[in-house]
């Protein structure tokens, strides 16, 4: 199960080198929903909202009951100061 804390601050092309190494396991596993949630984690860190909640839209589709999907969008949402909709926890296909 992937770990819910706050993941360690890695340099700019240290999240580059994990995010390519997920997207080909994911690419090899598409329905891989923990390697989904680690990379939404790190597309967070890097500032890619949209793309993390991409991912986070899949593990909707993928398991609808995974309550770590809300964690995740959450911490999108404060970094993009969407304070209620962080607040709420609420996943993008929520809305």
């Amino acid at each position: 199960m992937i770990s819910l804390a706050i993941a360690p601050a890695y340099g700019h092309g240290d999240i580059h080198l994990l995010i390519s190494k997920l997207d080909k396991e994911i690419a090899s596993h598409p329905s891989d929903i923990e390697k989904r949630l680690e990379r939404a984690i790190l597309l967070c860190q890097h500032g890619s909202h949209d793309k993390a909640l991409a991912d986070l839209k899949e593990v909707e589709k993928l398991a609808p009951k995974r309550p770590e999907r809300h964690y995740v969008a959450a911490r999108v949402y404060m970094d993009q100061e969407k304070w209620e909709l962080a607040k709420s926890g609420g996943c993008p296909t929520d809305r």
